[in-house]
């Protein structure tokens, strides 16, 4: 959750975004966040099986 709200403070105080807007996109960028290392690691696995 803090990561949640790290993202968050700096989308809502560093550009200004609206803090509904700010948590929203905190998610989602998490989300890529973690699809983005679930991608590389599944093609790693898969080059060293």
């Amino acid at each position: 959750m803090e990561a949640v709200n790290g993202i968050a403070f700096t989308l809502s105080f560093g550009l200004g975004l609206n803090h509904f807007i700010a948590y929203i996109s905190a998610f989602v960028t998490l989300a890529a966040l973690f699809y983005l290392g679930y991608a590389t690691g599944y093609r790693i696995h898969q080059k060293l099986k």
